[in-house]
């Protein structure tokens, strides 16, 4: 839908190296196959397009798959990291995001005033 395109480089270049993280190197083949994980989960979890959605995480290929998971299913993305502890609730306010802490490594789609939201803390 919105990042065919991408996905289609992806496919085009699976094999070949797209994230080093933590010394370890991914395959543009291994975020395709995480992402479509994410977008499953999205879709049997209901979150779907307009969700205002906040990912507490790093910059993991986990979270670079579920921000296009999200992207691709039309969610409203709030990256939060750590450098922003800080401010985080205040983030999450502004965006209209709700935390629900049932699962820590899940999420849920509680309703917010103004549309659906949902948080997912990541753990690789």
């Amino acid at each position: 839908m919105f990042l065919d395109f991408l996905f289609d480089v992806f496919r085009a270049n699976a094999g070949a190296e797209a994230v080093i993280w933590r010394d370890q190197s991914f395959s543009y083949g291994e975020l395709l196959a995480r992402t479509d994980h994410w977008r499953s989960y999205l879709q049997k979890n209901d979150v779907t397009n307009g969700t205002v959605t906040a990912i507490d995480g790093d910059f993991s290929p986990n979270a670079i798959a579920l921000m296009l998971a999200l992207i691709e299913t039309g969610c409203i993305v709030v990256p939060l990291t750590a450098s922003v502890a800080a401010k985080k609730s205040d983030f999450m306010k502004i965006a209209e995001v709700a935390y629900n802490s049932r699962n820590s490594a899940a999420a849920t789609s509680p309703r917010a005033s103004r549309s659906d939201s949902v948080f997912l803390r990541l753990h690789w």
